[in-house]
C-alpha cells in the first residue's frame, strides 16, 4: 500500500504525464464523465497499458478503465474526466489506471506553514481553475463507509489510499471524515454512504433496521440505517476503529498533510439523524435520545470514544454540536484538547441575526484559543439573492467578517473560488488568516475592515422613544433606522429577512443593513482596533461600483460634525511586544474611495522620531485605491504618541474639506 501511495505522490509531484499504478477499482462516473469508450474489438481494448496510453492525449482524460460489465465478457476501454475510484458494482470488473495531471502544482503550496487559509468544500481541485490556484490551502475529502468496508468485514482501502494521495501529492491539505450518509435507495448525490450490506447480513449475523425518511428538504424519500440500534452502532465503531487505524499507518510524507477528521454520526455532518422525518414513525429519534447515542459533552456515548480513536493516532477531531450549544463546544474544548471545531452560521452567511451572541459566548471565545482551529462552508450564502446582487461586495466582506470569528479555515464553493479577480481577496485572507489567536508574536500584522453595523436591539443607539418598540418582529423600528442612514447607502431589501431568526436573516432574498443582534463595529483579524469610531467617522453602505469588492461598508471623515480624524491602536503583544524594540520592515496600506477631491494624511508613531506623516491626494476617478507606505519601524515605534489625543498608533486625518471615505487600513510585515 505505501508503495502504491509513494508512487502516485511522485507521479502527481513531478507532473509526468504517464500512466499510474493499475487498480481493480472503478473509476467513478457516467454520462459526461466518460469521455469515450471503445469496443473490446478496438486495440485500445487490448491491455490496461493500451487503453491509458489512449487516455494521455486525450484532452481533459485523467483516467482509464478496462470494464466487464458481466462475468465472461471480453473488457472495453473507457476514458475517464475522473479521477475517483469506487468498488466495482456486482458482477462487474475493472482495472482502472489513473494519469498525471498535465501541471505541477503551484510551488508555494509546498512552502506553506500553516493549513489556516481558503479551503475548497464544494468542487473538484482536480480542475484547472482550482489545481493552479496557488491560493487553495486544503480540501474536503469525506470518506463514505461503502468507500471502505466492502462486506460485512471486508476492507479495502484502495479508494481511500487514491484520494489522500492525489490531494496531498497537489499540495493541499486534508480534512476528512468517515460518512455515514444515506443507504441503499436513497436519492443523495453520495447514495451509497453506508454499505447495503448492512441491512442484509447473513450468517446468523443481525442486520440493521432500515429507515425511510421524508426529506425536509426537498430530496424525496431518503434511507438511512436506524442509528440507536445496537447491531448498527456495534458496526459503526467497528469501521471508525479501521479507518483511524488505516490512517495511522501512512508514511509521514502522506500523514502531515491530514490534519483533521469531521465526527459525523448522522446522514451529514450536522447535529442530527436526519433532516425529514421517518415515514414508520417507530423509527423516530427524539432529541434526548440523539443526545444521549453522541454525547457531545463527551461524558458518555460515542464522542468520547472517537475522541479516543483519533487522539490515539495524533489527529484531531473536527466537532459540529451545533451553533446554539455552548455548554457542548466548551466541554469538548476542555475534555477533547486539540479538537477543531465548525463555526456553520457565520460560514454560511454575512450580517446574520445573533451573530454579536456567538461571537461574545459561544464560538467566537473557543476559536480565538492558542491551537484552535475553527471551520464551516459558505456554499449556502453564495446561492442567496443578497449575495448574488453583489457578489465581490460579499465576499470580500464575508472574508473580512470570517477573520473577525477566527474562523480560519473556511470551505468556499468552486464557482467563487473560480472567479480570477478574486484571487488577489483570498491571497489576503490566507495572509491573516493565522494571525487570530495566540500566539500573537508570529502574527503577521492587523487588517481592519471599516464599517458600522446597525443593530436594532441596541436601545441605546436608537431609543424606542425615536424608532419605536425595540422588538424583532417590529418592522416600524427597522425602517425608522434604515431611513436615518439611506443618504449614506443603507437599505432594507427583505425586512423579513432582516426580522428573522439566524437561519432565515441569512436567506436575505437582497441586501439588508439593519439586523438584530449583529456585529456593529469593524471587522479584521483584531490587530488593529479603531478608538471610539462613531464619534470621529460614520458609517457608509454600498459605496461605488458592485464589481469593486471594496464597496459593501465602508467609514468616512463628515466635517459639518468635526469628524475629520480616524484614530488607530495596535494589538499591543504583535511584532514581539509594543513599542517595538527590534527594527522589522513593515507596511502600512490604506484603501480608500477616489471621490470627491481632496486629501488626507496618513500618520504613524515613529517613537522618538514623532509621527511621521505621508500625504494622499483624493481625486474623482469613483473608484476605490490604495496607497502603501513602507519604512522601518525601529526602537520605540507604535507607543501610541499619535493623534490629536496623542494616544494613538496611526492616524487617518482630514487636509481637506472633503468627506473622504475609507475601506481599510493594514500593517504588515514585510519579507
Amino acid at each position: 500500500m505505501h508503495k502504491y501511495l509513494l508512487l502516485l505522490l511522485g507521479g502527481v509531484i513531478n507532473a509526468q504525464q504517464t500512466c499510474q499504478v493499475p487498480t481493480s477499482q472503478c473509476i467513478r462516473g457516467g454520462g459526461s464523465d466518460t469521455i469515450k469508450s471503445f469496443s473490446s474489438k478496438d486495440p485500445e481494448s487490448a491491455s490496461t497499458g493500451a487503453c491509458c496510453a489512449a487516455c494521455l492525449p486525450v484532452k481533459g482524460c485523467v483516467g482509464s478503465q478496462l470494464v466487464s460489465k458481466y462475468a465472461g465478457d471480453a473488457p472495453s476501454c473507457w476514458l475517464m474526466a475522473v479521477q475517483s475510484y469506487k468498488n466495482p458494482p456486482a458482477g462487474e470488473t475493472c482495472n482502472s489506471t489513473l494519469v498525471g495531471v498535465p501541471n505541477p502544482p503551484p510551488p508555494a503550496r509546498f512552502n506553506r506553514t500553516s493549513f489556516s487559509g481558503v479551503w475548497l468544500q464544494h468542487g473538484d481541485y482536480t480542475d484547472p481553475d482550482m489545481f493552479n490556484a496557488s491560493f487553495l490551502v486544503g480540501t474536503d475529502l469525506p470518506i463514505y463507509w461503502s468507500d471502505i468496508e466492502i462486506s460485512d468485514g471486508v476492507f479495502n482501502f484502495t479508494y481511500m489510499d487514491s484520494q489522500f494521495a492525489a490531494a496531498a501529492a497537489a499540495g493541499l491539505y486534508i480534512e476528512t471524515a468517515l460518512s455515514m450518509g444515506s443507504g441503499a435507495g436513497g436519492t443523495l448525490d453520495k447514495a451509497n454512504g453506508v454499505p447495503s450490506w448492512i441491512y442484509t447480513r447473513t450468517g446468523g449475523n443481525e442486520s440493521v433496521p432500515k429507515v425511510l425518511v421524508e426529506s425536509s428538504q426537498g430530496k424525496g424519500k431518503l434511507t438511512f440505517p436506524y442509528y440507536l440500534d445496537s447491531t448498527y452502532q456495534f458496526l459503526f465503531l467497528r469501521v471508525l476503529k479501521a479507518f483511524a487505524a488505516h490512517i495511522s499507518t501512512y508514511p509521514p510524507s502522506l500523514r502531515r498533510f491530514i490534519v483533521a477528521s469531521q465526527a459525523m454520526f448522522g446522514s451529514t455532518g450536522d447535529d442530527t439523524p436526519w433532516h425529514g422525518t421517518p415515514i414508520d414513525l417507530q423509527y423516530n429519534i427524539t432529541l434526548q435520545q440523539w443526545q444521549n447515542f453522541t454525547a457531545y459533552n463527551l461524558s458518555t456515548g460515542f464522542a468520547t470514544t472517537i475522541c479516543a480513536l483519533y487522539r490515539g493516532i495524533g489527529l484531531p477531531v473536527l466537532w459540529n454540536p451545533g451553533d446554539d450549544c455552548a455548554l457542548c463546544i466548551n466541554h469538548m474544548a476542555e475534555q477533547c484538547p486539540g479538537s477543531f471545531f465548525k463555526s456553520g452560521m457565520e460560514s454560511h452567511g454575512l450580517f446574520i441575526n445573533y451573530e454579536a451572541d456567538d461571537l461574545e459566548s459561544i464560538h467566537g471565545p473557543i476559536c480565538r484559543l492558542e491551537g484552535m482551529h475553527c471551520r464551516g462552508e459558505d456554499w449556502p450564502f453564495e446561492t442567496q439573492g443578497n449575495w448574488i446582487s453583489a457578489p465581490a461586495w460579499h465576499q470580500y466582506a464575508h472574508l473580512l467578517e470570517m477573520l473577525t470569528f477566527s474562523l480560519d479555515m473556511p470551505g468556499l464553493s468552486e464557482p467563487s473560488l473560480s472567479v480570477p479577480q478574486w484571487a488577489w481577496a483570498y491571497e489576503l485572507f490566507n495572509k491573516y488568516a493565522g494571525s487570530t489567536r495566540p500566539p500573537y508574536d508570529k502574527w503577521v500584522g492587523g487588517i481592519v475592515s471599516l464599517r458600522d453595523g446597525l443593530d436594532a436591539s441596541n436601545t441605546e443607539r436608537f431609543p424606542e422613544a425615536t424608532f419605536g418598540n425595540a422588538s424583532i418582529t417590529n418592522k416600524a423600528r427597522f425602517e425608522a433606522i434604515t431611513a436615518a442612514f439611506a443618504n449614506r447607502g443603507a437599505t432594507l431589501g427583505d425586512p423579513a429577512a432582516a426580522m428573522s431568526d439566524s437561519m432565515g436573516s441569512r436567506r436575505a432574498k437582497a441586501m439588508n443593513d439593519v439586523g438584530w443582534r449583529v456585529l456593529e463595529g469593524n471587522y479584521g483579524n483584531g490587530g488593529i482596533l479603531q478608538l471610539s469610531p462613531n464619534t470621529t467617522s460614520i458609517g457608509h453602505w454600498q459605496v461605488g461600483s458592485k464589481t469593486d469588492a471594496f464597496g459593501r461598508y465602508a467609514r468616512g471623515f463628515e466635517h459639518a460634525s468635526g469628524k475629520t480624524e480616524m484614530a488607530f491602536v495596535l494589538e499591543p503583544r504583535i511584532f514581539g511586544g509594543l513599542p517595538v524594540v527590534t527594527p522589522l520592515h513593515v507596511e502600512v496600506r490604506v484603501v480608500y474611495y477616489d471621490m470627491f477631491r481632496g486629501g488626507f494624511n496618513v500618520s504613524y508613531d515613529a517613537g522618538i522620531g514623532g509621527c511621521k506623516h505621508a500625504q494622499v491626494a483624493v481625486g474623482a476617478t469613483g473608484g476605490w485605491k490604495s496607497f502603501t507606505i513602507p519604512f522601518i519601524a525601529e526602537n520605540g515605534y507604535f507607543g501610541r504618541k499619535c493623534g490629536r489625543g496623542e494616544d494613538a498608533d496611526i492616524t487617518l486625518t482630514s487636509t481637506s474639506d472633503a468627506d473622504t471615505i475609507f475601506s481599510s487600513l493594514e500593517i504588515y510585515k514585510v519579507g
